[in-house]
């Protein structure tokens, strides 16, 4: 863990490479507002204490007592926690602890770097912006990781490879991003509540021969409500009768799919988020080899 002092300590944070440039430049951003924000006879230290996770780390709290003495903060009452996207595949978590009526403690974790009980603990805590509630329901309904790395035959995985989403509209020109099953009828315009999204989404597969060079695809409407933290399939049953729109298709044809609905997607993972980078290469090369 980093313990923020000075301005000195963010040097030696980037010369040790451990952190995303985009995380250090937001803390060290963050650090400079609480400068100006205090009273010029005060001293930072004493009204603000700021940490900086490394992979190791636990985020201890008053509901997990037994990691209390694993990172040298006390048990705080958590005011928030936030999921900041920095940049491409760059995300950290920022989080408020009261320490008393005038202190506070503010802790830093990029997301990658997290072991899973920490990002767990940090994720159940923060409240989603719509598109990351619809990246979470479509994760959680479709991803799967069974078998073992250390057994490559075994291994059969699912992820959401892309995502792109837009809002929903009832017009003609909206109509090719309808799902399947609302093309083939009209009585989901007389429902009491509409969807509010598209979402057009690409899964990816591997299997113990590798990565599956083709990908399957399909549309989906969703009904997203930010302030009940909810988001759900619009006729969920109907749409999931029907098989993919896009199913089998190359790489490049998908994506170019996916760009219809919205040039920037939501989510963009080309590789199987489940392997490390030497396990991909490790079952490259086993496939390569039979």
């Amino acid at each position: 863990m980093y313990i923020i002092k000075t301005l000195q300590d963010f040097d030696n944070i980037r010369f040790r490479g451990t952190h995303s440039a985009a995380v250090i430049d937001y803390v060290e951003c963050y650090y400079r507002q609480l400068l100006d924000s205090i009273e010029a006879d005060d001293d930072l230290a004493e009204r603000y204490q700021m940490f900086v996770l490394e992979a190791e780390d636990r985020l201890p709290d008053s509901v997990y007592p037994k990691q209390q003495e694993s990172v040298p903060i006390p048990s705080l009452h958590l005011e928030y926690a936030e999921l900041h996207t920095l940049a491409p595949n760059c995300q950290m978590y920022k989080a408020a602890f009261m320490l008393d009526n005038e202190s506070m403690v503010f802790v830093f974790a990029e997301r990658s770097h997290l072991e899973p009980e920490t990002e767990k603990w940090l994720r159940s805590r923060c409240r989603l912006d719509e598109n990351e509630l619809i990246l979470q329901k479509l994760t959680e309904t479709f991803e799967r990781q069974s078998g073992s790395v250390t057994d490559p035959g075994t291994i059969d995985h699912v992820w959401v490879m892309a995502a792109a989403i837009r809002p929903f509209t009832a017009d003609c020109a909206a109509a090719p991003f309808l799902p399947l099953a609302l093309e083939q009828t009209n009585h989901w315009r007389s429902q009491s509540t509409l969807p509010t999204h598209f979402v057009r989404v690409i899964l990816r597969t591997t299997s113990p021969q590798g990565m599956n060079p083709y990908v399957d695809g399909t549309d989906f409407c969703m009904i997203v409500d930010e302030l009940r933290q909810n988001a759900d399939f619009f006729m969920e049953d109907e749409c999931f009768e029907y098989e993919p729109k896009y199913q089998g298709s190359e790489l490049a044809s998908a994506l170019s799919w996916l760009g219809q609905i919205h040039k920037n997607p939501l989510i963009m993972q080309l590789n199987d988020p489940f392997l490390t980078e030497g396990q991909l290469q490790q079952l490259t090369h086993r496939a390569m080899s039979q």
